[in-house]
C-alpha cells in the first residue's frame, strides 16, 4: 500500500517537471516569465523542506503528506482556471509547497523506517517506484493531451491527489524524537557537510535546465510532438531506476563503495547532459538513457552519503536540509539557463549545465582526498 502510494504521488506530481513549461508556453508566457515561475515553486523548498522535515523527526509524516495532497489540488485546478502572471505566482508558490512537502515527507518515512544493512536495496527500490510513477505519468500526459484538452488532464490530476488522502488511513506514523533546532544547525556547519553541499548545488543546477526547458528542447530543438517527446522523456528514466536499485544493493553487498558511485555518476550525467543536444534525435535519445543511468548513481550515492553523514535521530531534519540545497540549485538553474535557452536555443541551457556537473565531479575528487570515503 505504501509504495503504491508512492507510485500514485509521482505519478501525478512529477507531470508538471516536463510538462508545465511546455503548457505555460501555450498560455503565451515568455521564457523569463516560465523561469520565474518554475523557479518560485523551487523556493517553496525554502518555506516547505526543513520544517516538514523537522516534523518527520519529532512527530508526524501523515498530517504534512495530508497538507501536500490538498495544496497540489489546488495548483492543478488553480492553473486551468486563471491565465494572468500574477494568479500563476501565488499558485505555483501553493504547488510548490505542496509538492516539496510531499517529496520530502515520504522520503524521509523510508529513511527512517529502512532496515539497516538494506539501505541500498531499500532506497534503491523507493527510486525504482519513483520512476515508474513518472514514467507511466509521462506516457498518460503525453497520450491525454493530444486527445482532451490541456486542463482537462490537468484537472483530473486534481482529482487524483484528492483522492490519495484516502491511503493515509493505512499509513503508520513513526515513532518522534525530542531534537532541537541547533542541533541541526551544528550538523549542518561542519566543514565537510557544506563542503559536499557546494557540490550538490553545482550539479543540481542542471535540474533547473531541465525544468524549465527539457521539454521545450525536445519540441522546439528537435522538433517532436507531445506524444514523441514524452516517449523521449519517460523511456530512459527506466535506467535511472534500475542503476539505482542494482548499485544500491551492490553498495550493501560492499561489492563497490558508495563515494565511487557517485563520482562516476555525476561525471556520466554532466558528459550526456552535454552530448544529448547533438543530432539525430536517435543519438540524443541514446544519450539520455545513459545521462539517467548517471543521475541513478548520483540518487542512491547521495542517500549513502546521508545515512554516514548525520546522527538517526535527526536524519530527517538533516536531509531535508541537504535537499534544500539541491533545490536551492535548481531554483538558480532554472532563472540562468531558462533565460540562456530562451536567449541563445535550449541547446545552450543543456550545454552549460552539463559543464557545471562537471565541474562538481571535480571538486568531489578534491573532497574524497580531504574527508575521505566515509565508509
Amino acid at each position: 500500500m505504501l509504495f503504491l502510494l508512492v507510485f500514485l504521488f509521482y505519478f501525478a506530481a512529477r507531470i508538471s517537471f516536463f510538462f508545465i513549461p511546455i503548457y505555460l508556453d501555450g498560455l503565451g508566457f515568455n521564457g523569463f516569465e516560465i523561469g520565474v515561475l518554475i523557479a518560485l515553486s523551487s523556493v517553496a523548498a525554502f518555506i516547505s523542506f526543513f520544517p516538514s522535515g523537522f516534523v518527520n523527526d519529532r512527530s508526524s509524516v501523515k498530517k504534512p503528506l495530508f497538507l501536500s495532497f490538498i495544496l497540489l489540488a489546488l495548483f492543478y485546478f488553480g492553473i486551468t482556471v486563471f491565465e494572468e502572471f500574477v494568479f500563476f505566482l501565488v499558485l505555483f508558490l501553493i504547488g510548490g509547497i505542496g509538492l516539496k512537502i510531499g517529496i520530502n515527507s515520504l522520503k524521509n518515512y523510508f529513511l527512517k523506517t529502512v532496515e539497516l544493512g538494506k539501505e541500498g536495496e531499500t532506497m534503491g527500490f523507493y527510486n525504482f517506484v519513483i520512476i515508474l510513477g513518472v514514467f507511466f505519468g509521462i506516457l498518460f500526459v503525453s497520450f491525454l493531451v493530444p486527445v482532451f484538452k490541456f486542463q482537462l488532464v490537468l484537472q483530473a490530476v486534481s482529482v487524483l491527489f484528492i483522492l490519495l488522502i484516502f491511503f493515509l488511513f493505512f499509513f503508520k506514523e513513526i515513532k518522534g524524537n525530542d531534537t532541537k533546532i541547533k542541533e541541526y544547525k551544528d550538523d549542518f556547519l561542519k566543514k565537510n557537510i557544506l563542503f559536499f553541499s557546494l557540490i550538490l548545488f553545482l550539479f543540481t543546477l542542471h535540474w533547473g535546465a531541465e525544468s524549465t526547458s527539457y521539454g521545450l528542447l525536445l519540441t522546439n530543438y528537435f522538433n517532436l510532438d507531445l506524444f514523441t517527446a514524452g516517449l523521449y522523456m519517460a523511456f530512459p528514466l527506466l535506467f535511472l531506476g534500475v542503476a539505482s536499485y542494482f548499485y544500491g544493493k551492490k553498495i550493501d553487498a560492499k561489492k563497490i563503495d558508495f563515494s565511487k558511485v557517485f563520482l562516476i555518476g555525476i561525471f556520466i550525467s554532466g558528459l550526456t547532459h552535454i552530448l544529448m543536444v547533438v543530432h539525430p534525435v536517435e543519438f540524443s535519445f541514446l544519450i539520455r538513457c545513459i545521462h539517467e543511468f548517471g543521475d541513478g548513481l548520483v540518487e542512491i550515492g547521495m542517500v549513502f552519503w546521508i545515512f554516514r553523514s548525520f546522527d538517526f535521530k535527526r536524519l530527517a531534519g538533516n536531509a531535508s536540509l541537504i535537499m534544500t540545497v539541491t533545490v536551492l540549485g535548481e531554483i538558480v538553474g532554472s532563472i540562468l539557463f531558462s533565460n540562456l535557452g530562451g536567449i541563445l536555443g535550449y541547446e545552450y541551457a543543456f550545454i552549460g549545465s552539463g559543464i557545471t556537473s562537471l565541474l562538481a565531479a571535480l571538486l568531489f575528487v578534491f573532497y574524497i582526498k580531504k574527508y575521505g570515503k566515509q565508509d
